[in-house]
């Protein structure tokens, strides 16, 4: 089971407040659209610990990680 099937019961993960920076549409967020979020309220330097993007070239499934930003 999806960790998304619980969400999708929730009216406010279906219909969010749009924005086409960093949140196109419903649903979980990707990491690009994590990052344009932190960075669109002011924070700058985000980024993933671990290294996201060289993990999931390897482990498409991996889904944990924590967002730094200054």
């Amino acid at each position: 089971m999806y960790a998304e099937f619980i969400f999708n019961l929730m009216e406010t993960f279906r219909s969010p407040r749009l924005d086409p920076a960093y949140r196109p549409g419903g649903g979980f967020l990707t990491p690009e659209q994590w990052k344009a979020a932190v960075e669109a309220t002011g924070f700058s330097d985000a980024r993933f610990l671990p290294d996201l993007r060289k993990i999931l070239a390897e482990v498409p499934e991996f889904v944990v990680a924590a967002l730094v930003a200054a």
